[in-house]
């Protein structure tokens, strides 16, 4: 938690350079590594009740949801 936010932070395994990915929304939860460890996926939405699935790009440093803006939802 970040104040009233949710983030994700990608920290080394010796606990060293943390840092929180640049997000869109306010909330971010079960995040999960692509095979290649280049992306994550997780639930990403600016409330809690209004979550999408985003992918996270770490060569481009950019958040992207999936199906676009469109507002689709999660269930």
């Amino acid at each position: 938690m970040d104040g009233a936010r949710r983030v994700i932070r990608l920290v080394r395994p010796d606990g060293s350079e943390p840092r929180a990915l640049r997000h869109q929304g306010d909330w971010h939860d079960d995040p999960s590594w692509s095979p290649d460890g280049m992306r994550l996926v997780y639930t990403a939405g600016r409330q809690p009740q209004e979550m999408r699935a985003a992918v996270y790009s770490l060569r481009r440093d950019e958040e992207v949801y999936w199906g676009g803006e469109s507002g689709v939802g999660l269930m």
